[in-house]
């Protein structure tokens, strides 16, 4: 998108429709993402990566059984995916006007389901808080062999794989090693 829409857009955002409905309502509340504000590098020069998703409460059975390339299946996703630009221009007002949306990736579950091939587009599993149940760590119980990814510990998401990888590396190479590596990365 346009850097120039973006002058003083925060970092991270949520989106609610309404305080009556509950959180996890369908296209009740979207997160708003613009990371190329805390790293320009993410976007091309004058430009930001903007970054809207529901938090997994959009319903698999509405798309259940379509063909992603039939004019169905657009005209639904064209039709919900506002939902979310909705969202994004509550903070970024006029953000689909002129042509700044310069690339749109637009996804459904349909598109989680063929790209993280996981059953009914799932987004990794569902913790409740206060149930008891957590997350698992990178331990497996077979030598040598460590669990990472969106069902260990710490959870869901790409920054959460990627703690849940960091953790695992940690515990082969030990915390020196981890900081070696990363400083080997320039990070």
């Amino acid at each position: 998108m346009d850097a120039a829409v973006l002058a003083a857009v925060p970092l991270n955002s949520v989106s609610i429709r309404s305080w009556e409905r509950p959180l996890t309502g369908e296209q009740n509340m979207a997160a708003v993402v613009v990371a190329s504000v805390g790293d320009p590098s993410l976007a091309p020069p004058g430009h930001h990566v903007v970054h809207a998703y529901a938090p997994a409460t959009e319903p698999y059975g509405l798309y259940e059984g379509m063909d992603r390339r039939s004019a169905a299946y657009k005209a639904l996703k064209a039709e919900r995916v506002a939902f979310l630009y909705d969202a994004v221009e509550r903070y970024l007002p006029g953000a689909r006007a002129d042509g700044r949306v310069r690339v749109a990736l637009e996804g459904t579950p349909l598109t989680h389901e063929r790209f993280l091939r996981r059953s009914r587009g799932t987004y990794g599993p569902e913790v409740m808080a206060g149930t008891g149940d957590a997350f698992g760590g990178g331990v497996t119980g077979v030598p040598r062999l460590w669990a990472v990814g969106d069902s260990c510990f710490p959870g869901i998401g790409v920054p959460a794989v990627a703690a849940s990888a960091l953790l695992v590396v940690g515990g082969v190479v030990g915390g020196s090693g981890v900081r070696r590596m990363l400083r080997d990365l320039g990070l």
